[in-house]
C-alpha cells in the first residue's frame, strides 16, 4: 500500500494564505479552510462521544 501524499507539517496555514493571489481566490481558500475547521471539530467530538459510550 503507497504512501498519503498530504503529510502533517508545521507550516503556517495564515502564511499559506495570505499568500493566494488574486483576492478572490484567497477569499475562496479561507472559507474553505474554515469549513474543513468545522468538519473536523465536529468528527473529533463525535468520536469522543462515541468512545465515552463504547468505553464508559
Amino acid at each position: 500500500m503507497g504512501q498519503n501524499k498530504t503529510q502533517p507539517t508545521q507550516a503556517d496555514v495564515e502564511a499559506f494564505l495570505g499568500a493566494v493571489a488574486p483576492p478572490a481566490r484567497q477569499a475562496e481558500a479561507r472559507a474553505v479552510c474554515e469549513i474543513m475547521a468545522l468538519v473536523s471539530e465536529e468528527f473529533v467530538a463525535e468520536s469522543l462521544a462515541h468512545m465515552r459510550r463504547a468505553y464508559p
